[in-house]
């Protein structure tokens, strides 16, 4: 039986643990696709902290390192179909997080 949020308490690591457990192939998937995400974001954040390299162009880098990640969970292999308004939404927000990053860095 899968946790409900009162199990989880909405926690995403109990969730993740959760779906590594059971052994889903999709599900499995896209928590990947969500850890290479989040571990690219991140080492862009820590090598702006511990190293000479201005934050700025860190996330930069880190962004553009998560970004085929992205396009692959949102493009390539979409979770949810092809007309919904989240992908759409989705989409959206990533670019714009994107382009401001990439300006803030040039900037």
């Amino acid at each position: 039986m899968a946790p409900t949020g009162r199990d989880c308490a909405g926690s995403l690591s109990s969730i993740l643990l959760y779906s590594l457990m059971r052994g889903g192939t999709m599900v499995e998937y896209y928590d990947w696709i969500l850890v290479a995400i989040a571990a690219a974001l991140a080492s862009g954040f820590v090598v702006g902290l511990a190293t000479a390299v201005p934050m700025e162009m860190a996330m930069a880098g880190s962004v553009l390192v998560a970004t085929p990640f992205v396009y692959d969970a949102i493009f390539r292999n979409p979770p949810i179909p092809e007309n919904d308004t989240r992908r759409t939404v989705a989409a959206i927000v990533w670019h714009v997080l994107l382009v401001w990053v990439l300006l803030v860095a040039i900037l």
